[in-house]
């Protein structure tokens, strides 16, 4: 894991004296940064008092819908991104900016009391405006709260929880627990809980977990699971790794996981944003510069099954995952790849190309694996 020097904390970003100077030009006209204070909007001020007060106002509510429709195109780093160009540090960044701090604090601590009393500390910091995992004091991270509209709302806000349409002040609604995606990644049930290794590719599938699975190896954990949204499959990845007495989300793996069997659905890994590796086939990735601590990829829309099926929806199959952790290695603990021509337009010739990419290798006694048996 990179160990990130923090320059600033959130603290001295949401405290920011009397003196600093938003830019003055127009990034958008559907939207702007004011202040509110004591209930007022102060409207075309330089001044920004602090990120108590800093807000984004939307010119109507066309506006708004507009800005939220853009939002939900972007990926999840330029979301979490959007809202600095107007100087506000969101929700989302928030969460980002405490976890880089207990990087740190897990990092630096040299003894179980230190790290508790930083800890502690962490966590008065960013009291009311993050959410601690409830159901698990093992669980050290801190997350973005639930929210009424998770996609939109912790981009577009910032600890007041504010927003502006026209010239209303609208109380966006959050709550005092973790948010739907990270409760689906890293609140685990009981029988989970234990992180211990449960289904292997060489054991009998009659023993295999079904839809969900956590495992643990080695001081790292990960969960997966799938579920249905509407007409679609979602597959759900989270990655921990052991920090002191408990665990907290681990933002430097990679993950590959493999279909080789898969019925009832129409996989679709463009939308999902995965490369396709050749060898073993069926298996994707996220690629080489994107790494996971939580991952919820939309991988496709189930198929509606023909009387007399008792269900519109039966989606079957198995799934095989791997991470950097348990790919192929040789006696030096080195990774062991291959390399494999991935095809591409060529933007200077319009003409097909081939790029080599460098693969690891992948065996099956090492993947984490479950049956997939989505039923609706």
């Amino acid at each position: 894991m990179k160990k990130v020097l923090l320059l600033f904390t959130v603290l001295a970003v949401c405290s920011c004296n009397d003196d600093t100077i938003i830019p003055t030009e127009q990034i958008s006209p559907l939207v702007r940064s004011v202040n509110i204070i004591d209930g007022t909007i102060v409207d075309h001020t330089y001044e920004i008092k602090n990120d108590t007060t800093r807000t984004l106002a939307f010119r109507d509510e066309a506006a708004f819908e507009t800005v939220k429709r853009t939002l939900l195109q972007m990926n999840e780093e330029d979301r979490k991104n959007y809202s600095s160009r107007y100087g506000l540090v969101n929700i989302s960044k928030i969460a980002e900016i405490a976890d880089e701090e207990l990087e740190e604090i897990g990092a630096s601590c040299t003894t179980m009391e230190n790290f508790v009393h930083a800890y502690n500390a962490l966590k008065i910091k960013y009291m009311n405006i993050l959410v601690s995992n409830k159901h698990d004091s093992t669980d050290l991270s801190l997350y973005v709260p639930a929210s009424d509209d998770e996609n939109v709302y912790p981009y577009i806000t910032g600890i007041n929880h504010k927003i502006v349409i026209g010239n209303k002040i609208i109380d966006l609604q959050f709550y005092d627990r973790v948010n739907k995606s990270d409760s689906i990644n890293f609140i685990h049930t009981d029988s989970h809980k234990s992180g211990m290794r449960r289904s292997r590719a060489t054991d009998n599938e009659m023993n295999w977990d079904i839809n969900s699975f956590v495992e643990q190896d080695n001081g790292k954990k990960v969960s997966f699971s799938a579920s249905i949204e509407g007409d679609h499959i979602k597959f759900h990845f989270g990655a921990q790794k052991k920090m002191w007495y408990g665990w907290k989300r681990d933002n430097d793996r990679d993950l590959y996981f493999r279909l080789p069997s898969l019925s009832g659905m129409t996989f679709d890994r463009i939308s999902a944003g995965l490369f396709e590796m050749e060898n073993p086939d069926l298996t994707y990735w996220l690629g080489g510069v994107v790494k996971f601590g939580s991952i919820d990829l939309n991988v496709g829309r189930w198929t509606v099954q023909p009387a007399p099926s008792l269900y519109s929806c039966n989606v079957t199959g198995k799934i095989y995952v791997w991470t950097d952790m348990t790919v192929d290695k040789d006696a030096n603990g080195n990774v062991i790849h291959y390399m494999e021509p991935l095809p591409y337009i060529d933007p200077n010739t319009g003409e097909p190309a081939y790029l080599e990419t460098n693969y690891p290798s992948l065996s099956n006694n090492k993947a984490y694996v479950c049956k997939l048996a989505l039923t609706q």
